[in-house]
């Protein structure tokens, strides 16, 4: 199970991600079964009729472009992928509710089912969209904040002890989607930083890792939820890791671990 779900922090897909694809993936499925009684002898129908074969065909591509997400893996997409998920999404919704208001007398406990699930996929295509709606708004929110004043360093800078940089950090920051928690394991090796940050959004791996002076600077080029190159400088006092993080557009925020 633990191996299940590393695999799953290593696709970037959110929750509300994962959850979109298991409900179109059931809302397919539910398609096929009687949504309509027949009347008089009739034979029962399935969702594909009528305005029923548009929400169908929006679930099986809500369905297939969910599974593209998890096969590519975080990789680079030319929009952000969850824009298509919403489009289907609301698609699907708009679709079921019309087939389930056509079907009014004669439909069957599928028809429900199958209107629950398209809820369940618009709503889980939105709360997966919802970090990227609130970094847009705070882009068009006005120019970047102003990146916070700069302290005076200390009189020379000296190289922290060896191990002084080593173990795994608790680490805090403002973001545009209010106050995130990253893991962060570092490790020192002369003046090359390695390591890792466990993310909401999944574990990504620290690049071009320097130790200059008493500075420690690296970048983090995150996939989700949205493309950004993250550059990181800190120091480190005893068990306190202080610092900034140029998030490009979004401009520069403090940040602040806790070694544990």
């Amino acid at each position: 199970m633990r191996a299940l779900y590393a695999t799953i922090g290593r696709m970037h897909l959110s929750k509300a991600a994962w959850t979109t694809l298991a409900a179109a993936v059931a809302f397919v499925a539910c398609s096929l079964t009687p949504w309509q009684e027949g009347a008089a002898g009739a034979v029962s129908r399935s969702a594909w009729n009528g305005i029923g074969v548009l929400a169908g065909v929006a679930g099986v591509l809500l369905a297939v472009w969910e599974a593209v997400r998890v096969v590519r893996r975080g990789r680079r997409f030319p929009m952000p992928p969850q824009l298509p998920s919403v489009v289907l999404a609301a698609v699907l919704l708009a679709a079921t509710i019309a087939t389930f208001v056509v079907n009014d007398e004669l439909r069957t406990e599928w028809a429900t089912a199958g209107l629950v699930l398209a809820l369940l996929a618009a709503l889980a295509a939105w709360l997966d969209a919802l970090p990227i709606v609130r970094i847009a708004l705070a882009a068009r929110g006005g120019a970047p904040p102003e990146p916070p004043p700069a302290r005076e360093p200390a009189p020379g800078p000296q190289a922290p002890a060896p191990g002084a940089v080593d173990g795994t950090w608790v680490c805090r920051m403002d973001t545009p989607l209010g106050e995130q928690t990253v893991g962060l394991w570092l490790a020192a090796d002369g003046d090359v930083l390695t390591g890792r940050a466990d993310t909401p959004f999944g574990p990504y791996d620290l690049r071009d890792g320097r130790i200059s002076g008493g500075e420690l600077t690296w970048r983090i080029p995150v996939t989700q939820p949205m493309e950004v190159d993250l550059r990181f400088r800190a120091t480190v006092t005893g068990d306190t890791l202080e610092g900034v993080v140029d998030a490009g557009p979004f401009g520069e925020q403090p940040f602040t671990g806790e070694r544990v």
